[in-house]
């Protein structure tokens, strides 16, 4: 597969996952029923790991769009959501 192709499927789940976060936090504040909510209530610290996996995920996928763009500031090198400013 051509980078390209690589690209646009990064971006897709990209949006397609901040989309899938949008609804959890719709459901969230509606106080509606989901088994995400069900399976986080029984894990000890489930909001800290759902929160975890939600937005690490989410950044996994732009970084995997932005081709791992370093931004640099300071001398210090941000990979990451930091850079994801820079590419989008």
């Amino acid at each position: 597969m051509s980078n390209k192709v690589l690209n646009r499927i990064a971006i897709s789940l990209a949006v397609g996952f901040f989309g899938f976060i949008i609804w959890i936090i719709y459901l969230a504040n509606t106080g509606g029923r989901s088994v995400f909510f069900v399976l986080i209530k029984h894990m000890p610290y489930g909001d800290k790991v759902g929160h975890m996996l939600l937005f690490g995920t989410l950044t996994i996928w732009l970084t995997l769009h932005c081709n791992f763009v370093v931004l640099t500031l300071a001398n210090m090198a941000f990979i990451g959501a930091a850079s994801e400013f820079r590419c989008l």
